[in-house]
């Protein structure tokens, strides 16, 4: 009987299959807690929010922003963080947080929690008013705001008695309009039950009636629609709440938050906004509504009611991107974008992820499963193939974090490969969506992977989920946004089905290729993590030989390349494109075909390649005065020199006082013929840098290099095809950079290939760089010139009063 991955493994039903936490149901769902895990992010935003209830916080430090990607854990631990705000450190469950808090080494935060949120049997306790809040469907943040606190208060007040709502909640906008609609009715008793569609105001309620029980209710669009039904039966009169007694949303959170602490001991109010982001695309996409207003008041809200040390507000807004992201992604106009970029300095932004080089997601993953009897079995046997791929994994950067806990990660992970999870986690924060993120993945897998057979060598073997089973579920996502990526995949795998043979091992490497492309840092595709991604193996004789004829087939077919520089593969992006045959048809256009002409009409190469070109200072010459500096600074010239010549060259500019030739001879023959023409020529301040080989070799790179810069600066090839150019361009500069070394560098002066000759000396100066070469040209200049010259000027003895 074949044993098949799901008699190992099985998806664990009491777990829930959820792919988000719901913040409503959540709050009241003590298993959260014990089901948390805690993880760099989550742990740094309990330090703070211990901080933010203390007296003296700053005001944008009890005004939050969590944000992070679908399936981050943002809703879920708001619902620990409403909890704890609540109720205090009460229940057994909150003993395993801060058991699982201690064995992290976070000993200080723990006992932080355990002394700062009392259980709400302590009479030093104080609890937070719960004001939880979803997206938002409401003519405005501040109705919206409004209506989650009358509907907590409304709630909490039903389940303690001891409260009273109207000793807490100050007379309100909803409670003005309601007052202002019965004095309305006692005069006119006609419009007590009306029908709506008079003033052409049915939209969400038929009858005045019903808007008046919607008001008692505090909803949204009862007061939106009280404020139209008002202007048009008062004859254009607008309504006023403030002329009947009504406070604003900011005033109610202000004097409810201090009715709370003063008279019932809480320690103010905690807003909870999960989808605030939601709320905020929603103000932008609408047009009716003033986006810059409201922005505005919310901002005059959190910098109000978060500052007082008694009774004050913890606003916790939940997003996928930082507030000031939403203006750009949703093409608002300038002032929008400026007044989110405003507001969200009055937050403190706090990014809620699990990093591939974390090893708590990892754990969380492994509770969504569990190991069957028979997989016990084969586990107990699997240690070697555990510790065989702990070593693979070791290797990469990835996992250098947790190293040591390699182990017990593998076999958490499984029957994902241990890469396969990292970039799952990568992945989730650029492509998650509601319904698919990292902790939906196994629930998603199709029946046919869990068929998968168990071969003989065991587990953790080609039964593994690899990265490029990724594709499947994230490709359409993918396709959406990177586009021209998966273009560039499916492309290349059309190719290689077409070919035909070991078209899967082929595939698969386009696939490696695929994500490291996307996901970037840590996935980078060198052959070490090609090998340990595909075939659970570092790289010795025989996989480097498997893994080279595969690359090379797939090189050579023009579907990937590598880069020199970095030893990376990449998939190609203009497959029909030969950038080498693009490189040489540049190259042929190119008329120069010496060094010199080359440097000359391609001034920008021979600035990058001979940055010494240029006039250089000396170091100032010894001098009685002091300091030092005040001798004459003296210079001296770096120019290139082409041979044939009869004469030796020297400087027309008469205030150099050394003159440095870098001799750009054509081979051995004319570079040995330049020496001796130094040597028999007058001795004086002129020096030659003679390559004793020439400087043909150059000549080849050096077209390469102005051809490939030509191609990129016409800028109409493709980002793939551009890739392959700069990659090319990079490693033929690098090159040269170490040809130039050897020419006219500490390179071949050390090794000989390069001597610095003086005018009218017959020996090569002994020095090995040009550092060196400084060093005696200073000192050559100043025994030249032993003593300064005193210089007497006609106007130096007579002092001009000039007044300004």
């Amino acid at each position: 009987m074949t044993i098949r991955l799901r008699d190992i493994v099985e998806l664990d039903k009491t777990h829930s299959q959820n792919a988000a936490v719901v913040l409503d149901y959540g709050l009241s769902d003590s298993s959260l807690i014990s089901a948390f895990t805690p993880t760099h992010a989550s742990i740094n935003i309990l330090k703070l929010l211990v901080q933010a209830v203390l007296p003296g916080t700053p005001q944008e430090q009890r005004a939050m922003n969590w944000f992070g990607s679908y399936g981050s854990g943002k809703s879920h631990l708001g619902a620990l963080a409403g909890q704890l705000l609540r109720e205090g450190i009460d229940r057994p469950e909150f003993a395993e947080l801060l058991r699982k808090l201690e064995n992290v080494g976070e000993l200080k935060l723990a006992d932080a929690l355990r002394n700062t949120f009392l259980p709400l049997t302590d009479p030093d306790a104080r609890p937070y008013l719960l004001v939880p809040l979803y997206a938002s469907q409401t003519p405005s943040l501040p109705l919206k705001l409004l209506e989650g606190l009358y509907k907590a208060l409304n709630n909490h007040v039903k389940k303690h008695s001891e409260l009273e709502l109207k000793e807490i909640l100050p007379t309100t906008e909803y409670d003005a309009a309601l007052h202002r609609f019965e004095e309305i009715v006692t005069n006119s008793p006609h419009y007590e039950n009306a029908d709506l569609s008079e003033w052409s105001l049915m939209e969400d309620y038929f009858t005045t009636e019903e808007m008046a029980v919607a008001l008692k209710r505090y909803e949204p669009s009862a007061l939106k629609t009280f404020c139209l039904w008002h202007e048009r039966v008062c004859h254009g009169a607008k309504f006023r709440p403030a002329d009947a007694g009504g406070k604003s949303f900011v005033e109610a959170y202000q004097e409810a938050g201090e009715n709370l602490a003063t008279k019932y001991h809480y320690g103010g109010i905690a807003i909870i906004w999960d989808e605030l982001g939601n709320a905020l695309e929603d103000l932008m996409r609408t047009p009716e509504r003033s986006a810059v207003e409201e922005i505005i008041e919310l901002q005059r809200f959190v910098e109000t009611t978060c500052q007082p040390d008694q009774g004050h507000v913890l606003f916790l807004g939940l997003t996928h991107v930082s507030l000031a992201e939403y203006g750009a992604r949703s093409e608002a106009p300038q002032d929008v974008q400026d007044r989110l970029k405003t507001i969200e300095g009055r937050f403190t932004s706090l990014k809620v992820e699990l990093k591939p080089s974390e090893s708590e997601g990892y754990h969380l993953l492994g509770a969504q499963l569990h190991w069957t009897d028979t997989g016990h079995t084969y586990l107990a046997q699997s240690s070697a193939a555990i510790s065989h791929l702990a070593a693979v994994c070791d290797k990469l950067s990835l996992f250098q974090h947790f190293s040591k806990d390699l182990p017990n990660i593998i076999r958490d992970c499984y029957p994902l490969h241990l890469i396969t999870a990292a970039a799952l986690f990568a992945i989730s924060t650029r492509y998650a969506q509601a319904t698919r993120t990292a902790f939906t993945f196994f629930r998603d897998l199709k029946e046919q992977t869990f068929d998968r057979p168990i071969t003989e060598t065991g587990l953790f073997s080609t039964e593994l989920i690899r990265l490029p089973d990724l594709i499947e579920y994230y490709g359409d996502r993918m396709e959406k946004e990177a586009s021209g990526t998966m273009e560039m995949y499916r492309r290349a795998v059309a190719e290689v089905s077409a070919k035909g043979e070991a078209c899967d091992r082929y595939v698969n490497i386009l696939g490696v290729l695929l994500f490291s492309k996307v996901l970037g840092e840590h996935f980078q595709a060198t052959e070490t993590f090609l090998a340990a991604a595909l075939y659970d193996d570092a790289l010795h004789q025989t996989t480097t030989e498997t893994l080279q004829k595969e690359l090379i087939w797939l090189k050579n077919a023009g579907l990937i390349w590598k880069n020199q520089v970095t030893g990376l593969w990449t998939l190609a992006g203009e497959a029909w494109v030969s950038p080498e045959s693009l490189i040489k048809e540049a190259q042929q256009s190119i008329t120069a075909n010496t060094t010199e002409s080359l440097f000359k009409n391609y001034p920008y190469m021979c600035k990058d390649l001979l940055p010494h070109l240029r006039p250089h200072e000396l170091e100032p010459s010894p001098c009685e005065l002091e300091p030092s500096p005040g001798g004459i600074i003296r210079s001296y010239s770096v120019e290139l020199l082409t041979p044939p010549f009869n004469t030796l060259t020297k400087s027309e500019n008469l205030s150099l006082a050394a003159q440095v030739f870098l001799v750009l001879a054509k081979d051995s023959e004319v570079a040995a013929h330049v020496q001796q023409l130094c040597q028999t020529a007058p001795r004086g301040q002129v020096y030659y840098w003679i390559p004793r080989e020439g400087t043909q070799c150059l000549n080849g790179k050096l077209r390469r290099y102005v051809a490939i810069e030509t191609l990129l600066k016409q800028q109409t090839s493709g980002e793939g095809l551009k890739r392959q150019l700069e990659a090319r361009w990079e490693e033929n500069r690098h090159a040269l950079i170490y040809q130039m070394s050897e020419l006219f560098g500490r390179q071949g002066l050390v090794s000989g290939k390069a001597q610095i000759f003086r005018a009218g000396e017959e020996t090569p100066l002994s020095c090995q760089s040009w550092h060196d070469f400084r060093t005696v040209l200073t000192q050559a200049v100043h025994q030249q010139y032993p003593s300064e010259i005193h210089v007497r000027s006609m106007g130096l003895n007579s002092i001009v009063d000039e007044t300004y």
